[in-house]
């Protein structure tokens, strides 16, 4: 039986953190993500999505939920994800 390699020596390095290196000015931030002008604002005319808060628990054979039940409906139909 042919004996199997010894693992190659791993060297640890100690590194700096990102926040280091930007502050001791090792690394740089590329220009396309510095806001000259402050944080911009959402755009007013984006008409924003309604979000249905969902109880799961209602839609359970024992406790069904009209209301409940058309709301999840009414999410699927649209698309929406779910975080449970």
């Amino acid at each position: 039986m042919a004996e199997s390699p010894t693992p190659a020596k791993v060297e640890l390095i100690a590194t700096k953190t990102v926040q280091e290196q930007l502050t001791e000015g090792e690394l740089l931030v590329p220009q396309k993500y510095i806001l000259k002008d402050g944080v911009p604002l959402p755009n007013a005319s984006v008409e924003l999505m309604d979000v249905p808060v969902i109880d799961l628990g209602l839609l359970t054979p024992s406790s069904i939920s009209v209301e409940e039940l058309d709301k999840f409906g009414s999410a699927l139909s649209r698309g929406c994800c779910f975080y449970v």
